[in-house]
């Protein structure tokens, strides 16, 4: 009866993984398609597939708790239970025993290990650590959290004796570390042959940074955000840096022209940092000519206007490798128009748009439609945050290149009117010859945060349902310093 409790059957499971897909959108951010704005990173840290399986979530929850319950009030669970369904496991640093680890080097599936909380002067902490990292059979990321760390040798050994097994991802988060540490992760970061990606967040001190960042240079994949680091740190990069995703947001960059020496650079995420309209206008004529292979860009918020996005859009259209392009957050108001119809009547690569909170306003000009509706091959468009209201958003989406695989109209005021004129324009869509034969016109339509009924969506459940994989939407509650009227 126990185990019955404690593993619920294959069919109760299947039925929830199901419902899962339906509904886990609204609670994670990251959909399938478009990312969330807010994340501290674009580039990924991980390679498990987001949004989590809910069955995974489920085992990875149990077996996170079991493994903080004390040895002699565990319940007993057979450990097969956890094959194959538990990839991910977080734990805090004092409760790496003996046990736990044995427990978790025996399930193959395991492939990310996170520690956080260790304590610095635990004798037994690194021996531990360094047994997981030398028998876990299938472990390939491994991320140490919230601690201050007195030494890094052990970490260097264990992960020299899987030199056949490089981590494909070693991360500090918050951790404190004294220059000789650092000095021991430079020396380990240098060796490509340890590990293929690094992410520091909030773990590099300011005297520090010169000695990291030549280091990476063979690293695949290096994540920097939220490091407080300045301008002179990239006069250290290396011309033979060979990096291909590359994260420095939530820095204090003004100047980034040093990146035009990382030729290899496949993603670029540049968000949350003080280029403005000089900084942007760098990125556009010394850092992309020389990034002949960039696939995806990301300058999220970063303090340019129409002058600085004018000089970056009339450089990534003559691109014929960037298919993501995000630069939102970046206000442009009303001269988006002078910006945004150039690129789109001439834009031939990208396909990933994302424009959220860049000021278009409700009166949307007839060539900034008609610009969009010529634009067959954009596949993802976000352009949430806009205060397009019922007339902007109305136009807009009659103009856009259906089908689209991701549609992102979150927070722009669209009332009941403005939700009845695109829930029309998809019935006269699907009206159409060509569209009866297809599946659906959007996979994914974000529509929370704006002042629509939720019941007036329910309402037209039906007529989208035959041509929406997937909207997602919630009960409008306005913030006290809303100004929706105006």
């Amino acid at each position: 009866m126990k185990l019955m409790q404690e593993a619920p059957d294959v069919e109760l499971l299947d039925e929830i993984e199901r419902q899962w897909q339906i509904w886990a959108a609204p609670f994670d951010e990251s959909s399938r398609f478009v990312g969330n704005t807010s994340d501290s990173m674009f580039i990924r840290n991980s390679s498990l597939v987001s949004p989590r399986p809910f069955r995974c979530l489920y085992w990875e929850r149990k077996f996170r708790t079991m493994l903080g319950q004390p040895l002699a009030s565990r319940l007993t669970m057979p450990i097969n239970l956890f094959h194959g369904v538990v990839f991910e496991v977080k734990l805090r640093g004092k409760e790496l025993s003996d046990e736990n680890v044995d427990c978790i080097i025996s399930i193959p599936s395991i492939h990310r290990v996170e520690v956080h909380h260790i304590d610095a002067t635990d004798q037994t902490f690194w021996p531990r650590l360094g047994q997981l990292i030398v028998q876990a059979p299938n472990l390939m990321e491994l991320c140490l959290l919230h601690s201050k760390l007195l030494t890094l040798s052990p970490l260097v050994d264990a992960l020299g004796h899987r030199s056949e097994r490089p981590l494909d991802m070693l991360e500090f988060v918050s951790i404190k570390m004294r220059s000789s540490v650092f000095v021991e992760l430079v020396h380990l970061v240098s060796s490509s042959k340890l590990i293929r990606s690094l992410r520091m967040t909030n773990s590099i001190n300011d005297l520090d940074a010169s000695l990291l960042v030549p280091a990476i240079a063979s690293l695949d994949t290096v994540l920097l955000p939220f490091n407080d680091l300045e301008d002179d740190v990239l006069a250290t990069i290396s011309t033979s840096m060979t990096t291909q995703r590359l994260c420095v947001s939530n820095n204090c960059f003004t100047n980034v022209s040093a990146l035009a020496r990382c030729a290899n650079l496949v993603q670029l995420d540049l968000s949350h940092n003080e280029l403005g309209n000089a900084g942007i206008a760098t990125v556009a004529s010394v850092c992309l000519p020389a990034m002949s292979r960039l696939t995806n860009l990301y300058v999220y918020n970063c303090a340019f206007s129409a002058v600085g996005a004018a000089a970056l859009f009339a450089k990534a259209v003559s691109s014929s490798t960037l298919l993501v392009l995000n630069a939102g957050r970046n206000f442009l108001g009303v001269e988006a128009d002078d910006v945004l119809v150039p690129f789109l009547n001439h834009n031939a690569s990208v396909t990933h748009l994302h424009l959220n909170y860049i000021g278009l306003g409700h009166d949307i000009s007839d060539s900034l439609a008609a610009a969009f509706s010529q634009n067959s091959h954009l596949k993802q468009i976000s352009l949430g945050e806009n205060r397009l209201k019922d007339t902007g958003a109305a136009k807009l989406f009659a103009a856009l290149p259906f089908p689209l695989e991701a549609l992102d109209f979150s927070g722009n005021l669209i009332s009941n009117d403005g939700l009845k004129s695109i829930v029309a324009h998809i019935s006269e869509l699907r009206q159409q010859p060509k569209r009866q034969r297809s599946a659906h016109i959007i996979q994914e339509l974000n529509l929370r945060d704006n002042v629509f009924d939720v019941e007036h969506l329910h309402r037209h459940a039906m007529a989208l349902a035959t041509s929406v994989s997937n909207i997602y939407s919630n009960e409008y509650r306005p913030k006290t310093y809303d100004d929706n009227l105006c």
